[in-house]
């Protein structure tokens, strides 16, 4: 899978803003453009983790989304079992993306460290600070807004064969806000 994301926005980088308007725009900014945010100085384009076919690769993407059906048992005085269920709406939406760097840098591994550290929402952000954009997998892709967003759940980083040069990596991505329904 080539040219994807993962990254993060802050109260200083707004989707709303036209500098930062999509995380294609924030990997090109120059390493001048910085800001005060979350209590230390920080570059946007570190904000974002980019993906392409040569040495960063993104292996898969997975959702699970899980309803929140309870089975309620109802005991009857003649023996019958029965079991009723009560709808309760969506429990989870998650994401769990797999890749490679291929030639480790430590940059990278930090971009993804820092991104697990960071608060995972904000005033501006209240159902997540993190995105996701892959044109392969436009329906996993979410820009995170005031209506939704992803926080991040968990990482796991480790590296592959006798030279440390190919680290794996996954990450799942928890999704918060109002998941659209499907038809009418």
């Amino acid at each position: 899978m080539a040219n994807a994301h993962i990254f993060f926005r802050t109260l200083n980088t707004p989707k709303s803003d036209s500098d930062y308007a999509t995380s294609t725009l924030m990997s090109a900014r120059a390493d001048s453009d910085t800001h005060t945010d979350l209590g230390y100085s920080l570059k946007v384009n570190q904000q974002v983790l980019a993906f392409d076919i040569s040495d960063y690769i993104l292996e898969s993407v997975a959702e699970q989304y899980e309803n929140n059906v309870i089975d309620i048992p109802v005991p009857t005085s003649d023996g019958t079992r029965k079991i009723n269920k009560q709808e309760n709406g969506l429990r989870s939406r998650t994401l769990t993306i797999k890749g490679i760097f291929r030639n480790k840098t430590d940059s990278d591994i930090e971009k993804l460290e820092r991104m697990r550290q960071i608060p995972q929402v904000d005033t501006t952000h209240k159902y997540g600070v993190i995105g996701f954009y892959s044109p392969n997998a436009e329906r996993f892709s979410l820009d995170p807004d005031g209506n939704a967003g992803y926080t991040l759940v968990n990482t796991t980083i480790g590296y592959m064969g006798s030279a440390k040069k190919r680290y794996d990596f996954m990450v799942t991505l928890s999704f918060g806000g109002t998941v659209e329904s499907i038809g009418g």
